[in-house]
Formats: C-alpha cells, structure tokens, sequence
C-alpha cells in the first residue's frame, strides 16, 4: 500500500493536467509494499507522500514527523514549501505517472482565507491523485486561531469528501487547544509535535 501527505494552501488559476494518465499496470506496480526482514519475521514499509506549506515544514524540522513515520513502517517522502499554494501541489502531481494509495494534503493556508479558484483546485487536485492511483486521501484543512477565519475554504475541503477523500481530525482537536498556535496560523514547537503525532496516529489503520 502506498501513501502520500499534502500540507499546504490555495491560490492562483487552477491548472490542468498536461501529462498523460498512467495506464493501470503502472499503478498496480508502484502499489506494492515492499516486505523488509527483522528478527520478528517480515513487515512492510509502506511508501506516502506528504505535500505541504510550511504547516507541513514545521512537523518535519520541528516535529519530527519523518522520523516518527519511518519509525512506524512508513517510508516518507516529504514535499514541503513555505508559502506553498494549491496551485504548487497539483504542479507536483502533475508531474508524476503514478502516486501512492494513501495521501495526506494540508492545504488551505496560503494565500490567504479568500476563496479565489479554491474549489476548483480542489476538485483538480483530487482527480489528478485518483487518476495516479490515490485511493485514501487524507485531506488537513487549514486552520488559524480564530477558528472562522478559514470557515468557507473548510466547507469547500468538506463538500470534496467521497470514497476516495475524508477530512482530517487535526483542526478540531486545534481548535480545542489554541496554546498550540505559535501566531495566526502556525504552531509552536509543542504544537508541531502535536501534529507530527496526531498524523501518525490517524495513518496507521492505513498501513500495511
């Protein structure tokens, strides 16, 4: 089982593909788990992608996140920018023939609250993970300290869940805990960690 993770924001146009799909012998072939031996017998290492803004970069710098999944039988790759926008994320997408089964986006937060073109990035987004071979997509709605400030782009991310897409549980658990937010929207160290931790309890039901 593959996976990925997207962390980030929306602006701008959106984009449209410009790379062929892949066809499905090429997905079935990047999905694979890769069986690793130990003392305790085999277990996989499950590959996810985690794209993001610098939300995402400080639950990799500052919270550890690599490390913590790869500890977990996760193999991460982790694609992060500050300042990244939707816009960003689907160019990288694009640019692959195949993704991982499972994906993590946080995206949302750049460059601002405005809805601009969001929900058709959105939709571009989640069709262009699918058509690469995303079937569990995990999707981090951005969050400020005042839990109204990304009110209409959070209903655009809730109106998108489907088989294939569900919302995360990290901004409700934020807003319950407000010392976690270091300014408007990003986190303190302690807070970054809390992140770190909470997305790796929310992908393991998906391992394996």
């Amino acid at each position: 089982m593959l996976a990925i993770i997207f962390l980030g924001s929306a602006c701008g146009t959106a984009i449209r593909p410009s790379t062929p799909h892949p066809d499905a012998a090429a997905i079935a072939t990047v999905e694979k788990p890769t069986p690793v031996a130990s003392p305790f017998g085999q277990f996989h290492i499950t590959p996810v992608l985690i794209i993001g803004d610098s939300i995402t970069v400080g639950a990799r710098d500052i919270g550890g996140l690599q490390g913590l999944l790869e500890q977990s039988g996760w193999n991460p790759e982790i694609v992060a920018q500050v300042g990244a926008s939707l816009p960003w994320a689907i160019q990288h997408v694009e640019q692959r023939l195949v993704v991982p089964r499972i994906v993590v986006v946080e995206m949302g937060t750049n460059p601002s609250p405005l809805l601009g073109n969001f929900e058709s990035e959105v939709g571009q987004m989640i069709d262009d993970l699918v058509a690469r071979g995303a079937r569990h997509i995990v999707w981090i709605p951005p969050e400020g300290r005042d839990p109204m400030s990304y009110q209409e782009k959070d209903a655009v991310i809730t109106a998108a869940v489907s088989s294939h897409m569900h919302v995360s549980g990290w901004a409700k658990l934020l807003e319950t805990n407000p010392q976690w937010f270091g300014d408007e929207v990003h986190l303190t160290e302690l807070g970054y960690r809390q992140l770190a931790n909470f997305l790796y309890q929310e992908l393991q039901p998906l391992h394996g």
